[in-house]
């Protein structure tokens, strides 16, 4: 073995230097780009002590036990071999020790033995953590045996897409039943702070299934549902279920983590509190959320500069500021900063859903629709479940005038987040579409689903104002006129325009008309 040399937060040896502080591999003193997960695996073998690591120890380390194949595994150590410069020939830094696992070929020395040779494990290792236990059978006439752990499989499968979540592993989680469980034991066992448990039941020709979301720390239930259907249509009632909670996933954790966050002091906030903060500020889906976001996100940032979802969010808040082109906006400067923001959260994560999503919005300010949907449908096809991916992918398609494709995306986020802070959005988008189709009644309909949301946006008014005055409809239409008016007295046609550029010209001039019916 050749020796290497501990520099206090970094790792030398030969010409190649592993910054532990600033998350960066480099070689004779210049970056290599490398993701940031193959940088943890190089930092998990590099920090082993010469042991041979199996493959089980890797997922455990650096996928944090979430259900990895055996070809991620070995395709992860050719690309950490590759940015070291080492092959599978050569093995010069990384062997594969047959039937076992691998082996770094370098025992760094620490220049402090006293002190541990492994960095603080960065923000999004701080993360909330989640087990998925089996579902409980409470039914003695089963016919389905097996769907109570196929359930909580496919759940955990469906959830270890959330990159921003910690899922412990099936072979873990399994150790575990939800009849009888025992709450604290499961949390001191797995050091875990949520758990999803359920129950199934057969009865007369139908399956019921009862889920919970649980806060492991003091047992309270965050989010609880039930689905019945009939059991000649279990697969689709399964696939639901998986849906359904994951997307739940998706938005009760971070809400509740806000509500907690909202109880710490402003000084000892961490990182991953201070994201969540900013987040629920910029739901509020106004001026004063969006700059309210910016401080906390910066916060989160300064806390823990490779926090990939923190600088996605800044994007978000930014984006908000040039897309809505709040008065004393400065629209150019927000829009550069959406895209550096979201450039910059995809460098550190570029698997992360949220950091493509965040780039396919900001290709909506440069009017670069076909560019966000590559972005978009990345996004969607890491996290399948990500509802607000669905609606913004609904109107890019709104936009570029395929406006067959708006209304199933519109309809799947609807279901995947039947209480979504955009749920307007969700609604106003099959207006747009119907509007473009020339179905103004149906328009109608839509766009007073969305006006009516618990959350709206000045868009929100101009579509219902657009969809009423089309289909005849005067005196609902004066009415969403002067809603728009309250919320900005100056607004005009042109601020719908800029916002929504619809490639189709005839669109966007049946949309300015009827604005300008009515004065904008």
């Amino acid at each position: 073995m050749r020796a290497g040399t501990d520099i206090g937060d970094a790792l030398s040896f030969d010409d190649i230097e592993i910054d532990l502080g600033s998350f960066e591999l480099r070689r004779a003193g210049e970056r290599i780009p490398v993701e940031p997960l193959i940088f943890d695996l190089i930092c998990c073998l590099a920090n082993s002590g010469g042991r041979v690591l199996t493959r089980d120890d890797l997922i455990n380390q650096v996928w944090d036990g979430r259900i990895v194949s055996d070809a991620s595994v070995s395709s992860a150590i050719k690309a950490a071999r590759k940015a070291l410069g080492d092959t599978g020939e050569a093995q010069r830094y990384i062997r594969t020790v047959r039937g076992r696992g691998f082996q770094f070929t370098i025992t760094p020395q620490s220049a402090q033995p006293e002190t541990p040779t492994a960095p603080e494990r960065p923000a999004h290792d701080r993360r909330p953590s989640i087990v998925v236990v089996p579902f409980d059978v409470t039914s003695a006439s089963m016919d389905h045996p097996a769907l109570a752990d196929a359930l909580a499989h496919d759940i955990i499968q469906s959830l270890s897409r959330l990159r921003w979540i910690r899922v412990i592993a099936r072979a873990t989680a399994f150790q575990f039943r939800s009849r009888d469980l025992n709450l604290e034991a499961l949390r001191q066992a797995l050091n875990v702070r949520y758990c999803q448990t359920g129950s199934v039941e057969f009865a007369s020709g139908k399956l019921h299934l009862t889920f919970d979301l649980i806060d492991l720390a003091d047992h309270t239930e965050i989010w609880s549902d039930r689905i019945s259907g009939p059991l000649d249509d279990i697969h689709t009632i399964r696939d639901t279920v998986v849906s359904q909670i994951t997307s739940s996933v998706e938005v009760q954790i971070p809400l509740h983590e806000a509500r907690l966050a909202h109880t710490v002091a402003p000084e000892n906030l961490d990182a991953w509190s201070s994201f969540h903060l900013g987040l629920t500020s910029m739901y509020r889906l106004s001026e004063q959320g969006a700059r309210g976001a910016i401080p906390h996100f910066e916060r989160a940032i300064s806390l823990e500069p490779g926090f990939a979802r923190a600088h996605a969010g800044m994007s978000f808040a930014h984006f908000q500021l040039a897309f809505n082109r709040y008065p004393g906006a400065d629209v150019g400067a927000a829009r550069k900063q959406a895209f550096a923001s979201a450039e910059r959260g995809l460098a550190l994560d570029p698997y992360d859903p949220f950091c493509n999503f965040t780039q396919g919005r900001a290709c909506w300010l440069t009017y670069e629709y076909d560019k966000s949907l590559e972005w978009l449908k990345r996004s969607t096809g890491i996290s399948p479940n990500f509802a607000q991916c669905h609606y913004s992918t609904a109107l890019t398609s709104a936009l570029v005038g395929n406006t067959e494709d708006v209304h199933p995306a519109a309809e799947t986020a609807r279901t995947l987040s039947p209480l979504d802070p955009f749920l307007w959005a969700f609604y106003c988008v099959r207006a747009v579409a119907c509007i473009a189709d020339g179905d103004y009644l149906q328009a109608q309909i839509w766009a007073n689903k969305g006006g009516s949301a618990p959350v709206t946006t000045l868009i929100t008014d101009l579509i219902a104002v657009i969809a009423n005055d089309l289909a005849g409809d005067a005196h609902s239409a004066i009415f969403w006129s002067e809603r728009a008016r309250t919320r900005r007295p100056d607004v005009k046609a042109e601020f719908f325009i800029r916002a929504l550029n619809f490639r189709e010209v005839k669109t966007r001039k049946v949309m300015t008309d009827a604005l300008r019916r009515h004065g904008f």
